[in-house]
């Protein structure tokens, strides 16, 4: 369970840093256009289509991370992502910051154990 290396929390650490902040400003810009427009001319159609995917994609490739951080540091990935995913949309904003600080917290118990 801790006898992990440091490069296997890294990867699904980066992945989840990243679809956290797709997510995030995709949605923000999602709600900012969306607000704001009445008739979109067409052009926004195909903005908006793309945002979405960027959302949804984001948003599943940060449930995915958030399962594989969590299998790896012997955790159980369902409780974590079904907790997200039931009270979401704020959910990912407490779980975000919490395995973070799991993930960093066991990378420095790697580095100091000696070998």
């Amino acid at each position: 369970m801790n006898d992990l290396p440091r490069k296997d929390l890294s990867t699904p650490r980066l992945v989840m840093i990243l679809s956290f902040t797709i997510s995030l400003v995709s949605a923000v810009i999602l709600f900012r256009l969306a607000s704001g427009a009445g008739d979109a001319p067409l052009e926004m159609d195909a903005m908006y289509l793309i945002l979405i995917c960027a959302l949804l994609l984001g948003v599943l490739a940060f449930y995915v991370s958030l399962s594989t951080l969590a299998r790896r540091l012997g955790r159980r990935p369902m409780v974590w992502v079904g907790l997200v995913f039931v009270t979401s949309p704020f959910g990912a904003f407490v779980a975000f910051p919490w395995m973070l600080s799991i993930v960093s917290k066991a990378q420095k118990e790697a580095a100091t154990r000696p070998e």
